[in-house]
Formats: structure tokens, sequence, C-alpha cells
């Protein structure tokens, strides 16, 4: 059964968020009742509404404005990497702009961290490749949760194929 707004629902952080269960059903109950109160869950609306050190969102977003700036360079700066991409030339066909950079968790020095790498790197090395491979097939997964319900979706998408994928990368 599909959960409707009138529904009682209980609230829990998504696999990968970085928030607790219990700071999940606080922002949850607090964007349903605003909701409810007829305000449009927009990004600036939630960020107004988070201003006041009461709100029970106010602890989810950062308050120091140097921190902040400092988090948007690299928010910024994430996008511009994600944003970069080449085209191969060949002959008459029309150049398909592909992405350049792959974002991969790389050990430097006993240190991990997410890095941006080019596709050719990533693609030559096998270990890699199937890093890669393991975070598409975790996005296609997410993208299912998503969007998974849509009937014309189901019509078109073999999920079974990314079950297979998934089953695949896990092992």
């Amino acid at each position: 059964m599909t959960a409707t707004v009138e529904q009682a629902l209980r609230w829990m952080a998504r696999e990968g968020a970085r928030m607790s269960n219990a700071q999940a059903e606080r922002y949850g109950r607090e964007l349903e009742r605003m909701y409810g109160m007829g305000i449009a869950l927009t990004a600036e609306n939630v960020a107004a509404a988070a201003r006041k050190r009461t709100s029970p969102l106010h602890d989810w977003f950062t308050w120091k404005d140097d921190v902040a700036a400092d988090q948007w360079r690299l928010y910024e700066a994430r996008n511009m990497l994600r944003g970069i991409a080449f085209v191969v030339e060949e002959g008459d066909e029309v150049p398909e702009p592909l992405r350049f950079f792959v974002a991969l968790r790389i050990e430097r020095d006993g240190e991990e961290d997410v890095e941006y790498l080019p596709m050719p790197v990533v693609h030559a090395n096998p270990d890699l490749e199937a890093q890669a491979l393991r975070i598409a097939a975790k996005e296609l997964a997410a993208y299912r949760e998503k969007y998974g319900r849509l009937k014309r979706l189901e019509q078109i998408v073999n999920w079974a194929k990314l079950d297979d994928l998934l089953a695949e990368v896990a092992a």
C-alpha cells in the first residue's frame, strides 16, 4: 500500500543519508507539519523555517557563515567536476558529450578520500572500474527506489537485470 500524507507515517533515514533515524523522524514530522499547513516544501521555505533556533530542522544546517562558505565552495567544486564532459569526434557522427571525471574512494598515504578521476584512467584499471560499476549499480537502485512505482517506467525498465547487476557487484 502506498503511503499518503493523511496516513500515519514513520520516518527513517535512507541508506547512505548523513542523518540518524531519530533525526529523520524529527525532520520528517516537521516537514509533514509544514506541508499540512500549506507551506510548499521548497529549499527556500525549509531553510527559512530552520532559521529559528527552536525549529526541529535547525540543527541540520550550518549557521556559522565561515564554515558554511567553505562547505559551499566544496559543493561548487564538486559541481564543476561533475559538469565537465568530453567528446570524441569520429567522422560525421554528432559527438555525444561524456562525463570526464568520476568520484571514487581512493586511498593515499593511509588516508581514504573521495577523488575525481578521469574516465579513461578508471576504464584502464580493473579495480577502479569495478568500484565505478558498484557505484553505478547503487545509483540505479536508488533511481528504482525513487521512481520504481511509476507504471510507465515498469513497462520499459528491466528491474530484474538491475537485480542481476546488483548481485554481481556485491560478490
